[in-house]
C-alpha cells in the first residue's frame, strides 16, 4: 500500500489536507493528533483540484479540514494525521514551521476599496454577525460610520479603539479606510481582508455609480485622469504584501470568493448582489476602446497589481479546494 499525503494548518480554526493511498481512495477516514493526543476525526472527502492536476489522486476527492478548533492546537508543538483504520501516519507537522498566525483577537479586517463588490460582502456579514458586533469606518462625513469609530478614530484617541473593539466583541470591523490608515493600529498579523476588480471595470463602474448618485458632470474621460482615481486598489493595500491578506476576493469571480471566504473562516456567508450599477456583479461595463485604453494607461501600478491578485486568489482557491 502506497500512503500519501499533505497536512497543513492555515490558522488556529483550520487544519486541512489531503490523503491518497494507491493514487485514489474516497471517503477515507482520518485523525487528527497534537503531540500524539486525539484532537478530532473528519471524512477526506473535499475535491482538491490542485491534487489531481498533479496526478497525486485519480479523482481528486480526497480533501480534507478541521473546523471549529478552538484552543485546542495552542497546547502542541507537533501536528499529525493518521488514517482511522490502522493509525498510519499521513502527514505532520511542527508548530515551530507554520507559517505565520493571525491575530484572531481582533475582528476581521475588511478593507472595503470602493466599487469592488465590497457593499455586498459588508451586508452579507451582517447576516451571520450580530449587528452589534460590526462596526464601520466611513468617514467622519459618513452617517454609516459607527459612534465608537466616529467618537474614537475621527475625535482624536484612534488607539483607544482596540480596547473598544475588544470589550465590545467586535467581529467585523469594514470601511472605506487604506490599510496605511490602520497599519500601526492593527499590525500585519491582523485578519485583513478585501475584494480587488479588473480595474478599468472599477473605474467605468465608480463614474456611473457617482454620476447616477451625486449628479457629476465631468466626463468619463476627465473623472479616470483625476489623481486620486488613479491605481486606486494599490493605494488602498500599500502597506501589505498580497500573502499578507488573510482572505482576498474577486469582484469577477464574485461567487466563487463567497465560497473560498466561507471554506477558509468555517463561516457561512450569504450570497447578495448590492449596490450594483449592472444586472450582476460579474458583468463587465463596456465602453470606447479609446476610453478603456486611456483607462489602462492612467492604472498601470493597479494593473500589475491585480494580476498578481488573480494569481494569489487562485493558488488560495485550489489549496481549499474551492
Amino acid at each position: 500500500m502506497r500512503l500519501q499525503g499533505a497536512l497543513r494548518r492555515m490558522h488556529d480554526q483550520l487544519v486541512q489536507g489531503w490523503v491518497a493511498v494507491d493514487e485514489g481512495g474516497e471517503g477515507i477516514e482520518v485523525v487528527l493528533k497534537g503531540d500524539g493526543e486525539y484532537i478530532a476525526e473528519t471524512v477526506a472527502n473535499v475535491y482538491r483540484k490542485d491534487v489531481f492536476d498533479l496526478g497525486l489522486h485519480a479523482s481528486g476527492y480526497c480533501g480534507f479540514k478541521f473546523w471549529d478548533l478552538g484552543d485546542a492546537l495552542r497546547s502542541f508543538t507537533n501536528l499529525s494525521v493518521h488514517l482511522k483504520v490502522d493509525d498510519s501516519l499521513i502527514a505532520q507537522v511542527e508548530q515551530e514551521k507554520i507559517e505565520s498566525i493571525f491575530d484572531e483577537s481582533l475582528p476581521l479586517i475588511f478593507l472595503h476599496i470602493p466599487k469592488t463588490a465590497g457593499t455586498s460582502f459588508r451586508l452579507a456579514a451582517n447576516d451571520i454577525f450580530n449587528q452589534d458586533a460590526v462596526w464601520l469606518d466611513y468617514g467622519p462625513e459618513s452617517e454609516s460610520t459607527t459612534p465608537e469609530v466616529m467618537a474614537t478614530v475621527h475625535g482624536g484617541s484612534k488607539e483607544s479603539l482596540l480596547k473598544q473593539l475588544k470589550e465590545n466583541k467586535v467581529k467585523f470591523y469594514s470601511g472605506h479606510f487604506t490599510v496605511e490608515d490602520y497599519l500601526s493600529l492593527f499590525g500585519r498579523q491582523a485578519r485583513w481582508c478585501t475584494f480587488f476588480r479588473d480595474p478599468v471595470q472599477r473605474v467605468l463602474s465608480d463614474y456611473k455609480h457617482v454620476v447616477r448618485n451625486y449628479g457629476v458632470k465631468k466626463s468619463l474621460e476627465e473623472f479616470c485622469q483625476l489623481e486620486w482615481q488613479k491605481n486606486e486598489q494599490y493605494k488602498c493595500a500599500r502597506g501589505l504584501s498580497l500573502k499578507d491578506f488573510y482572505f482576498i476576493g474577486l469582484t469577477e469571480e464574485y461567487d466563487r470568493s463567497i465560497k473560498v471566504f466561507n471554506a477558509l473562516t468555517g463561516l457561512s456567508v450569504p450570497y447578495l448582489e448590492m449596490n450594483k450599477g449592472k444586472p450582476s456583479i460579474a458583468e463587465a461595463h463596456q465602453d470606447t476602446n479609446e476610453i478603456m485604453a486611456l483607462i489602462r494607461r492612467c492604472n498601470q501600478q493597479d494593473i500589475e497589481f491585480y494580476e498578481q491578485a488573480r494569481e494569489e486568489f487562485e493558488c488560495r482557491a485550489q489549496k481549499l479546494g474551492v
